[in-house]
């Protein structure tokens, strides 16, 4: 090969990473901005058909359990709240991202959603993040997956073959095959999203706590790291086969105890219904 597989190579001649819909990044804007409503959110969901049929799907479905039918889009906003309409928007726009082969993926990616809630519900350390906003962390962290499935299938498929039989971690059969991994791609996409500077280096740091140059960001790091590896652990991998990480590391930066994980596990395996449940809202 004539040119190093660096992340900036593949970056400038065969990865071209895709723009946030601009129907999205609005909502987010307006999500994360203090002086914005509900109502103002409510307008734009209305707007956009796709979005506005996964809210009220979610909102009416079983997990909700509201008495009466809702119909307005505005109303349903109201109801679920700024945290959940933000995840609503993440996953559908993660699932409109995915391609046609990458279910297993998708699953994983609430899974690990789903897990980060569940080490922040645990309080375990601290307050530093909304268990909702870890929910979206989690959701986004395999994101460069997706961009690998789209330009690279065939040697991402390689790279979970090594993976298999090497019995090596996905990210670091990615690394030998491709020259980098599904993490740093991701990391990119975050910036180039223009989300928050916390999520880019997590995602860009989940495998690999020592890329994160910020120690502010470093738990949001460990936390996407740990939640990665519950979710392989629990049988629901990014493709068949995965080999778990070792997320001991992870568990120290997060200053929880092995007498601990037991009730974070606990908690996750009570939500698993939750995955099933938004799968299908958004699907």
């Amino acid at each position: 090969m004539s040119a190093p597989r660096n992340i900036d190579y593949l970056l400038e001649e065969i990865i071209t990473l895709p723009s946030l819909p601009a129907t999205v990044a609005r909502i987010l804007e307006l999500l994360n901005d203090p002086d914005s409503s509900l109502s103002e959110v409510g307008k734009i969901v209305s707007g956009d058909p796709a979005i506005a049929l996964k809210t009220l799907r979610l909102v009416n479905s079983a997990a909700y359990g509201l008495r009466g039918r809702v119909t307005s889009v505005e109303h349903a906003v109201t109801l679920l709240g700024a945290k959940v309409i933000q995840n609503l928007v993440l996953t559908a726009t993660v699932l409109d991202t995915l391609s046609s082969g990458a279910r297993l993926l998708f699953q994983h990616s609430i899974a690990a959603g789903v897990a980060a809630r569940s080490i922040m519900r645990s309080h375990i350390f601290g307050n530093v993040l909304d268990p909702e906003e870890a929910f979206a962390y989690g959701l986004l962290h395999d994101i460069g997956k997706i961009i690998l499935e789209d330009y690279m299938s065939d040697e991402l498929v390689q790279a979970e073959d090594l993976s298999r039989v090497q019995g090596l971690p996905g990210h670091v059969a990615e690394r030998e095959v491709i020259g980098v991994d599904h993490a740093e791609i991701g990391g990119r996409l975050a910036m180039n999203w223009r989300l928050p500077d916390s999520i880019a280096a997590a995602i860009m740091a989940h495998h690999d706590l020592a890329r994160c140059k910020d120690d502010e960001y470093l738990p949001y790091a460990a936390m996407l790291n740990a939640a990665d590896t519950i979710c392989v652990a629990a049988g629901l991998p990014s493709y068949e086969g995965a080999v778990a990480d070792d997320a001991n590391g992870a568990w120290q930066v997060l200053g929880i105890t092995s007498p601990q994980i037991p009730a974070i596990l606990d908690d996750f395996f009570a939500s698993i219904p939750e995955v099933e449940e938004l799968t299908e809202a958004v699907s």
